[in-house]
């Protein structure tokens, strides 16, 4: 083996290890806003839920905790609020139900009855992911939820920048490290 060979696998070597060093940090970094952006989108609903529930739990009457606007839950980003009663049969709602259960799976219930108010993501036979909040309440549940067509956007557009932003730190290193070679 020349002293060529030698410097170009040690420059090849080296390159390798800041590249996988970049790798972990761009994936780190898309991870984090990645659930950031997921964790995030429970935010509007948890408050509805839990004002809801209260509510609910102080004596309010179920129709008078919803919103007049009916929201095309298929269609549009808007939030739309659920009460379930305790047998899991919608009591009211501000959601128009389209095609499919406008329910999440009845496990998510017993979820809720063991451990307390659920964040989760569910998705409807039509492929439309919501973000949703199940909180108990003294009358059986609030289901709080929005469509997750925005944040899945955005979590796309990250993956993008992520891999164009991987490329651009390897093709610039890989040039700084010939370079100083």
């Amino acid at each position: 083996m020349t002293q060529s060979d030698r410097i170009s696998r040690t420059v090849l070597a080296k390159w390798l290890l800041m590249a996988l060093a970049g790798f972990g940090l761009i994936l780190f970094t898309e991870v984090a806003v990645q659930q950031n952006y997921r964790q995030t989108a429970n935010d509007p609903q948890i408050q509805m839920a839990e004002d809801a529930a209260a509510a609910l739990n102080h004596g309010a009457s179920p129709d008078r905790l919803l919103p007049n606007t009916k929201v095309d839950k298929e269609h549009s980003l808007a939030p739309f609020i659920i009460i379930v009663n305790k047998q899991r049969q919608i009591v009211t709602t501000n959601a128009e139900s389209g095609t499919d259960s406008i329910l999440p799976p009845m496990g998510v219930f017993d979820n809720v009855d063991a451990h307390g108010e659920q964040h989760l993501s569910w998705q409807t036979a039509q492929g439309v992911r919501f973000a949703a909040v199940v909180t108990p309440a003294s009358q059986g549940y609030v289901i709080a939820a929005r469509s997750l067509k925005e944040v899945e956007r955005r979590e796309h557009n990250l993956a993008l920048m992520g891999g164009i932003t991987l490329l651009g730190f390897l093709a610039v290193t890989f040039v700084a490290f010939i370079i100083v070679r």
